[in-house]
């Protein structure tokens, strides 16, 4: 039997109360008529004997109908235990998204969450469902609803410590609006091959940053009878400043790399404005060279152009100090080299006459710092070298060369992953540039103008143009082409149009062959076709198209945890990469990708006896750890369950309802009282009857 007011059973100790009555003598009312007592000595009674009952079936009666009243208050029922009705109708699937990203790195969020966790798996009733996934970049599984089943309710929690202690907060940056689609996705599945008849709850353990690219959630449709319940993990400080790499390296003249731009990032309610930055060593705590001061008020960034040290001594860390959390305070730098490379010019002019391509090239490459270029004028009659050809990085070819030239120059870009430009100056380069391209048949012919064609298509997403990507850098318009060649690129195989003139004539066509490119240009550069030498977008264009072909070198591409990396580079045999924690990872040849940073630092990729060093960064997000309020996921249609006090006085709520609903069908409290009522009907009688034979028995004791 339970109760649900069991509380009311201590009315039961009222029986006390019809005992202690019967135990009392009470004083006789009956008068007796008697002479005067004066002249008697006042004695005190004696007693006797104990009090005792003398009516045991009344006392019992009297009893029965408090104890009876007693148990009809606390309102009893009969039936299964709580658990089981418990269990049976109200046990939900529970999905619990644990946030394993860089920022749960601050202070002990990371330990307040796995407490979290054990919490919630310690109070899930026997036939509730639970699993559990970790979430940063990647959706991962630690527990599935599948296992959660297999394991014994008493060993439930053991086993679920014992996978949270296999895993550890990673470095990655924040996806919660795509972790917490595929969550409720498997909350809303089938169970058993029938629809979903139990709630779906899903509880987020997550710091909520402003970084946590949720913004995905905008339109997605959430499934029904799932509901999210935000638990968030705060830190006791706010007193963070971020650091990411800017854009670029500053440079000075002759190839000197003058330093690198940093952004240093400061939370809105930090309490901080003054930071230090330096270079170290990765092992390093602290920084080798000396520090420059930065200002930065809450809520702003400073970009900041670090010189690189000029001493001896290693350095390819930036440190930065000054704010409370640390772990987005490191931005790992691979230096710049300067790479002297060659560029061969096979055409039939001198660097001399400024009316021709090849002036207007070298000046392009002064501006670019020529330091670093080496230009080979090689005209068509002059023979170039296998290992000229080979170490140079770009060919242009404005004039038309001999078969075997032609051959060598797709040789190496076909198989040394080189870059070929040619400028069409005339329709004589039609035979050398469908020797160049196999399988082209492309027929060349001049373009009638009436007064000048501009570029008015571009693709800006190509590498030859994206550093023209910003709006302010894109307008081509001002540059008038006086001639141009005209072609069909249907007719040359896998040829990509990167821009066209407004006459709908391609302007710029790139080609791959083999591991290198061939990029065509309708027009020449120089002032007798056009105005584009003498324009701001020459000197970019070619440095663009120097990047490409491997001919200028800066600072690595910006690589960030999780992002993977190309081997385009790879040789034949397999990789060894070297991590920032001393462990190597092998991958076999012939691989273009690896996927395997999963930490920040510097790695080292051993490609036989070349190494290739890459920086690995936290992503900018990560840095971002301004919390976000729960307003923000209702307005992007979340369903948001009201977080409990106590998931335990949640609990007790939950078993209180069931037995009402239970004893509301049973309703045993109304036998109850009416068994009461009969009962003081029987003692009324009783104790009647006896009353009148007391009586009875006084009249005649008096008469006698």
């Amino acid at each position: 039997m339970n109760f649900i007011a069991p509380l009311f059973l201590l009315g039961g100790l009222a029986i006390a109360a019809p005992v202690a009555f019967h135990l009392i003598r009470r004083v006789s009312r009956d008068s007796v008529l008697f002479s005067s007592l004066m002249f008697l000595r006042a004695t005190p009674p004696r007693l006797t004997r104990k009090s005792q009952v003398e009516h045991w079936f009344i006392l019992l009666l009297r009893c029965v109908a408090l104890l009876l009243l007693a148990l009809g208050f606390s309102r009893p029922f009969w039936g299964a235990s709580l658990d089981d009705k418990e269990s049976a109708s109200t046990s939900t699937r529970t999905l619990i998204l644990l946030d394993s990203s860089a920022s749960m790195r601050r202070q002990k969020l990371w330990a307040e969450a796995l407490e979290q966790v054990d919490k919630i798996v310690s109070e899930a009733g026997p036939s509730d469902e639970l699993s559990i996934y970790t979430f940063g970049r990647e959706f991962r599984p630690i527990l599935r609803f599948g296992d959660w089943a297999q394991i014994s309710p008493n060993d439930r929690r053991k086993a679920v410590g014992s996978r949270l202690s296999e895993i550890s907060c990673g470095w990655s940056d924040t996806r919660l609006g795509n972790a917490m689609m595929s969550a409720s996705e498997l909350l809303s599945e089938p169970e058993n091959g029938k629809p979903m008849s139990r709630p779906g709850v899903l509880m987020v353990l997550s710091d909520f940053q402003e970084g946590s690219h949720f913004d995905v959630l905008q339109g997605y449709e959430w499934p029904k009878g799932v509901s999210a319940q935000l638990i968030p993990l705060k830190v006791n400080h706010r007193s963070n400043a971020g650091l990411t790499l800017g854009e670029g390296v500053g440079e000075k003249r002759h190839g000197n790399f003058e330093g690198v731009r940093v952004r240093v990032a400061n939370a809105p309610e930090s309490k901080v404005e003054h930071f230090r930055l330096s270079w170290s060593r990765k092992e390093a705590l602290e920084g080798v060279v000396p520090t420059q001061e930065v200002y930065v008020p809450p809520g702003q960034s400073r970009m900041v152009l670090l010189p690189f040290p000029t001493n001896s001594t290693p350095a390819d860390t930036i440190l930065l100090s000054g704010d409370d959390d640390d772990f987005d305070n490191r931005l790992y730098i691979v230096p710049p080299e300067v790479m002297r490379s060659t560029l061969i010019y096979r055409g039939n002019e001198s660097s001399n006459e400024t009316h021709q391509p090849l002036y207007y090239l070298q000046h392009a490459l002064a501006e670019m710092d020529a330091g670093v270029v080496r230009v080979l004028g090689r005209p068509p009659g002059v023979r170039v070298s296998e290992v000229e050809q080979r170490q140079a990085k770009l060919t242009v070819v404005t004039d038309r060369l001999p078969a075997d030239e032609v051959k060598l120059i797709q040789s190496v870009v076909k198989d040394g992953g080189k870059t070929a430009l040619v400028v069409l100056k005339s329709r004589e380069l039609e035979g050398t540039l469908n020797l160049l391209l196999p399988g082209s048949t492309v027929s060349i012919r001049e373009s009638k103008i009436s007064d000048y064609a501009i570029l008015s298509e571009v693709d800006f997403r190509h590498p030859l143009f994206s550093i023209f990507g910003d709006p302010k850098f894109g307008d081509f318009t001002k540059i008038h082409f006086w001639k141009h060649r005209s072609l069909n690129p249907n007719e040359i195989p896998m040829s990509q149009v990167v821009a066209k003139f407004d006459d709908g004539d391609p302007a710029v066509i790139d080609v791959p062959l083999g591991k290198g490119h061939v990029v065509i240009l309708t027009a020449g550069w120089h002032p007798e076709d056009s105005q584009f030498a003498l324009s701001s977008k020459f000197v970019p264009f070619i440095s663009s198209l120097l990047e490409q072909s491997g001919g200028v070198s800066g600072l690595m591409p910006s690589v960030h945890v999780g992002d993977s990396i190309s081997l385009s580079d790879s040789a034949l045999e397999p990789i060894v990469i070297e991590r920032p924690d001393g462990r190597t990872d092998t991958v076999p040849a012939g691989s273009t990708n690896y996927t395997g940073a999963s930490q920040p630092g510097i790695y080292a990729f051993h490609i036989g006896r070349s190494t290739r060093r890459i920086a690995v960064n936290l992503e900018p997000s990560e840095t971002r750890t301004s919390p976000i309020s729960p307003d923000e996921f209702e307005k992007l249609g979340v369903p948001i369950r009201q977080q409990s006090v106590s998931t335990t006085v949640a609990m007790a709520h939950k078993r209180n309802r069931i037995a009402t609903e239970i004893e509301g069908r049973q309703k045993l409290w109304r036998g109850l009282l009416a068994g009461t009522f009969l009962i003081l009907l029987l003692e009324s009688a009783v104790a009647a009857r006896v009353h009148r034979f007391a009586m009875n028995h006084s009249q005649e004791a008096r008469v006698l």
